[in-house]
């Protein structure tokens, strides 16, 4: 009886001390990843339902090219967290524009799959993974600008920044080059490799962007910004 309550007591207590923390933690994650985080605001304790306030560079006409990607970071964060023991149930992200207000609210619950994602540690040093990745990965006729991997505990990221030298090629390519990138991260993952996140620069020869990309391989989650006059083809788009 006695080691029955104990547990019942050691588990509110663990309950209350992660709605105590998450707060601060996220706010110090999201920071790491250089996500501008305005406030992480606890809607209900128990279970814990969070507000993720971030502020956008946008005047609220149309997303700025980091938008999208910091809404995926924010998401993965929260997901992660779950394993840190926080169990958060729901969130809402609100992406605030430059003049404070409200430009989107983007509503999420954490399924029960996404509680247990685990990650084994890299068995591919960077240095491979990166020589193999500038060996494998097709362009179509765009051009490579860098490429670099960085990491931490096992868990890889590769940073792709490629150019094209007109929006005609860069529209020609991008069908085959988006569905071959997936592909290739996948089959040198399944070789040692463990490439998480994968964030992707393309942009003309002045050096205007025109694809702001990330795809969450743990997550099974990708997000972009695109120019207006970029192809939609290699998406699914009604």
């Amino acid at each position: 009886m006695f080691s029955i309550l104990a547990t019942i007591v050691f588990g509110v207590y663990s309950q209350a001390k992660a709605q105590g923390e998450i707060a601060l933690y996220l706010k110090e994650r999201l920071t790491q990843e250089n996500v501008p985080v305005v406030a992480v605001t606890i809607i209900q304790k128990f279970p814990i339902n969070l507000q993720i306030t971030i502020q956008s560079t946008s005047d609220g006409e149309k997303a700025s090219p980091e938008d999208p990607i910091n809404l995926n970071l924010v998401r993965r964060e929260v997901i992660l967290a779950n394993r840190e023991g926080y169990f958060v149930e729901r969130f809402v992200i609100v992406l605030m524009d430059n003049k404070g207000a409200q430009m989107a609210r983007v509503e999420h619950s954490t399924e029960i799959a996404d509680l247990f994602i685990g990650t084994r540690s890299s068995t591919m040093a960077d240095e491979v993974l990166l020589s193999r990745l500038n060996d494998e990965l097709n362009l179509y006729g765009m051009s490579l600008i860098s490429l670099d991997i960085s990491s931490s505990n096992g868990i890889q990221t590769a940073n792709v920044h490629i150019s094209t030298p007109s929006l005609d090629i860069a529209n020609q390519a991008l069908p085959q080059f988006m569905s071959s990138l997936r592909s290739t991260l996948e089959n040198i993952n399944s070789q040692g490799a463990q490439i998480v996140i994968c964030k992707l620069e393309l942009r003309d020869e002045s050096g205007n962007l025109l694809l702001n990309y990330i795809l969450d391989l743990q997550l099974r989650a990708e997000n972009w910004w695109m120019a207006d006059n970029l192809t939609q083809d290699w998406f699914p788009h009604p």
